[in-house]
């Protein structure tokens, strides 16, 4: 249940960005004349940076996590002396 927020973050910035991919590499395949080359990269980036999100939330989530424990650990002093 911890990371159910994470999934559904991840599930809509996932089809955000990767929408907005679309739909800008459609508009450079219009200019370009290149169609469907920039739509299926721009879908392809939009995928890797909700990748790059989730892998940047769920380090967080785990060194957070760490500092708890540790901070359990240790009785709950952490930062005194």
């Amino acid at each position: 249940m911890r990371y159910s927020g994470l999934a559904l973050s991840f599930g809509l910035l996932m089809i955000i960005l990767a929408g907005l991919g679309f739909l800008g590499g459609q508009a450079l395949d219009g200019r370009l004349g290149t169609s469907p080359l920039f739509a299926i990269l721009g879908v392809l980036a939009g995928i890797g940076l909700a990748f790059y999100d989730l892998l940047r939330e769920v380090s967080l989530a785990d060194r957070l996590e760490k500092r708890r424990r540790k901070g359990r650990k240790s009785g709950g002093r952490e930062g005194t002396g």
